[in-house]
């Protein structure tokens, strides 16, 4: 997925319910109390790429998701703790890297079980990071555009996919339910109806990608 910003103005925020990538957006943009619209678009009125957040005045910068969430890391206030320093780049890249395409896969074709324990694995770098954390989030003692950021697929694990048992990635666990209880997350929690149509339209959305 491609995301679009620019720095220079205010921004919009074309938001897909079935994107993923959409909802760490939103909550980036909310934590960072960027100055943004947000439009909600149907899928089915847009191709897999749109999902954008651009300038008012079409000027736009063209960017990979993990380079977008770097940009907007840039645009936050100094008042707000949510810069990215080299280890935030490295989770993101093994995040898209590693964990993200076996998330899809499991997904994908309704919980295969060699899928999860691929997953799992994958996980267990993050639970590496926190053993090494100072605080209860990867930013620390507050959470940083990392934890916004991988928030809406960890959280999915035991919705979408088979739960992690309580041996499995325990501080990942006790984060997850950490993050459920941010303001951020709260004023962005999604209905049981709207759950059920991102699950919908990002299932069928990676169906289409494999076809």
């Amino acid at each position: 997925m491609e995301v679009i910003c620019n720095s220079a103005k205010p921004l919009q925020f074309y938001n897909q319910i079935g994107v993923l990538e959409c909802q760490s957006l939103k909550l980036i943009l909310s934590a960072g109390d960027l100055p943004h619209t947000t439009i909600d678009v149907r899928r089915s009125n847009c191709s897999q790429e749109s999902a954008l957040i651009k300038n008012s005045d079409e000027t736009t910068l063209i960017s990979t998701y993990k380079n977008a969430v770097i940009e907007l890391s840039s645009l936050m206030p100094e008042s707000i703790p949510l810069s990215i320093g080299d280890s935030d780049r490295q989770i993101l890249q093994h995040f898209i890297k590693h964990i993200q395409p076996h998330f899809e896969s499991t997904v994908l074709h309704s919980n295969p079980r060699e899928g999860y324990d691929l997953l799992v694995e994958s996980l267990a770098h993050l639970e590496n990071v926190f053993a090494r954390s100072a605080g209860s989030y990867f930013g620390g003692a507050q959470p940083n555009i990392v934890d916004f950021g991988l928030f809406p697929y960890i959280d999915k694990i035991g919705t979408w996919t088979h739960a992690l048992r309580p041996s499995e990635c325990s501080r990942l666990q006790t984060w997850v339910k950490t993050m459920r209880e941010h303001p951020v997350v709260v004023a962005s929690a999604l209905s049981e109806d709207e759950l059920k149509v991102q699950l919908e339209e990002y299932s069928r959305a990676l169906r289409d990608r494999s076809e």
